[in-house]
This record gives C-alpha cells, structure tokens and sequence, in this order.
C-alpha cells in the first residue's frame, strides 16, 4: 500500500491514507474492522460486543461515514467541523489516524515497515 500511494502522489495524484485504530476487545485493530464503522452497521447485535460499542465508536462511525461520503462526492474526505485531512505525499506520508483518539500523523509505522519491505521508494 506504502509503495502505491507513494508513486500514485509522486506522478500527481491527490492521495489520502488511514490508520483505522479501533480496538476490539477480542482481536485488537485488525484488516477490515472499519467496515461495519463505513456503513454505519456498528450497533447492529453481532456486532457490538464484538468491536466494544460505545460513546467514542458512535462518534467514531459518524466520522468515518460522513468522510467517505465527502470523499465519494468530491475526491477529499475533509469536513470543516472534524478537521483537515491532508494529502498523503513522500516523504512526509502523512497519515490520518482513526480511532478512540483522531489525529494526523507523520509517516506512520515506518520503522516496521522498513523492516518488512526496505526502504520505501516511489520507484518500485
């Protein structure tokens, strides 16, 4: 994902990226769990002792609905009252982080994944 966002926005392509951090009592933050946060199903019963429903993922999903939906109208999931969320570029990267606490940040989990792949490079 690292090394396709990185070369999309290095040939000009208005790119935005997500760290969705809920975690779920039983499997943490794990691949897919914003899903039900996306399409607004979170108080569904299978789901909410599943993903910890409460007060923050309430507001959590209202979020995350109402940035897609900005972001499916116009190409940029920004809202005046939740905040900027800037593009993703090399070599700042930045990153919006979803979660209990919401905030951008600078290159996420870089060091992890240099680990795993090598250095990140919008030419490979």
């Amino acid at each position: 994902m690292l090394r396709t966002a990185d070369a999309l926005a290095t040939h000009g392509a208005e790119v935005y990226a997500y760290s969705f951090e809920w975690r779920a009592p039983r499997v943490g933050s794990s691949h897919q769990i914003e899903l039900p946060f996306v399409f607004g199903t979170i108080e569904l019963p299978e789901w909410v002792e599943f993903l910890g429903v409460d007060d923050d993922a309430c507001r959590l999903a209202e979020e995350v609905m109402a940035r897609w939906t900005a972001f499916a109208a116009s190409g940029r999931p920004e809202l005046t009252d939740l905040g900027p969320w800037p593009a993703y570029a090399p070599p700042s990267r930045l990153t919006r982080v979803l979660g209990t606490d919401d905030d951008v940040v600078e290159a996420p989990a870089t060091a992890a994944l240099v680990w795993k792949i090598g250095t990140p490079r919008a030419t490979e």
